[in-house]
């Protein structure tokens, strides 16, 4: 954050401002583009685009799903085998979360698993 303070634009930066503004519950879009601006690789857009989506799917929020699809396809090719296969399975369990109007409190992502794997329970039965 040093290096934002003194006016040096990096990705980092931005990511850890997108955190520290859900943290905050503050608007996250501003803090998304800004971070989107300075994506100057592939890996730097998977990140990003993987952040996003999860901290918008920690409330539950509808565009999560895209953002953290559009973040896998990014980062599919950069991923090990092992690596890829958890992202993969993760993101096929949190698919399962219906979005919530209003927004969610945000939940961690072991309790988004939590009430995924029970949401697929029930849809078993």
């Amino acid at each position: 954050m040093q290096r934002l303070r003194r006016g040096v634009s990096c990705i980092s930066c931005r990511w850890q401002q997108l955190i520290a503004a859900a943290t905050l519950q503050q608007p996250l879009l501003p803090h998304y583009q800004s971070a989107r601006a300075l994506c100057r690789s592939r890996r730097a857009d998977a990140i990003t685009e993987l952040l996003y989506g999860q901290l918008l799917l920690t409330r539950r929020l509808p565009e999560a799903h895209h953002h953290l699809q559009r973040g896998f396809r990014l980062a599919a090719p950069l991923l090990a085998s092992s690596d890829y296969f958890t992202l993969l399975s993760r993101h096929q369990q949190l698919q399962r979360l219906p979005p919530t109007d209003p927004p969610s409190p945000a939940m961690p992502l072991a309790q988004l698993l939590t009430t995924a794997a029970i949401i697929a329970q029930l849809q078993r039965r």
